[in-house]
């Protein structure tokens, strides 16, 4: 459970209660951590968890923890491009996928690489500073 109690808005029943706090976990928790959370019995938050893994929003898996919830990354990446989709112009769009590869085309340049993969790899050389190494790190965690 979390540090401080939730105070939930009125309007948030428990169905609510349940999404919101499955969809923002970044790693999987169990269904009696989500009642916790959710201020819901654990029979509750099974109910809910079950129907939204059946409607794809979710991902079971199974941990040392039992099983446990996670957000489905492919629902989650397609909603995203939904939401940019209407809320930016095709323009916009166009213009913020140009300025990303060609971001991506000065990393590549810098660091004399041709993939992420390449630039991740390379961390491991022996001639890198720490302050190269840190710099390299942040590049790869901006290229993802």
């Amino acid at each position: 459970m979390s540090d401080h109690p939730r105070s939930w808005p009125a309007e948030m029943d428990a169905a609510d209660r349940v999404r919101h706090v499955a969809l923002t976990r970044t790693t999987p928790q169990n269904a009696g951590w989500i009642a916790e959370e959710a201020d819901v019995s654990r029979d509750t938050a099974v109910k809910y968890l079950d129907r939204m893994a059946d409607q794809g929003d979710l991902e079971v898996v199974e941990t040392a923890d039992g099983t446990c919830y996670k957000p489905d990354d492919v629902t989650q990446f397609l909603r995203e491009v939904r939401t940019l989709a209407e809320e930016q112009s095709v323009d916009e769009l166009t213009n913020e996928l140009r300025a990303i590869g060609d971001g991506i085309d000065s990393w590549k340049a810098a660091y004399d690489v041709e993939s992420l993969e390449e630039l991740r790899r390379s961390i491991g050389r022996e001639d890198l500073s720490s302050s190269d190494r840190r710099e390299r790190l942040e590049t790869i965690e901006e290229w993802e």
